[in-house]
């Protein structure tokens, strides 16, 4: 988020109007809050399922890696789809 943040903050402000730019932060940062909570204690249980344990491990140490791309990959998707610049007033 550090790198694409400002591109990201400023892609979803253009879609909001002027009046809910404070709900929009807000929300942004619940969810950079959440995913700052939730991200790590995910990646690290993958991390050590993928590579510890007598009989549970897959051998697989860059697994959590590979989840990583692949919900980078989802975003990425998502941003395609959905980023879209929209046309301007009065034009179609």
């Amino acid at each position: 988020s550090g790198v694409a943040g400002p591109a990201v903050q400023s892609l979803m402000t253009q879609r909001v109007d002027e009046t809910e730019q404070g709900r929009l932060q807000g929300a942004m940062s619940i969810f950079l809050g959440l995913t700052g909570l939730v991200a790590p204690i995910c990646f690290t249980q993958v991390f050590s399922w993928s590579t510890t344990g007598a009989g549970r491990t897959l051998g697989q140490p860059g697994l959590s890696m590979v989840c990583g791309a692949a919900l980078l990959l989802a975003a990425l998707l998502a941003a395609y789809f959905f980023a879209r610049p929209t046309a301007p007033h009065g034009h179609d």
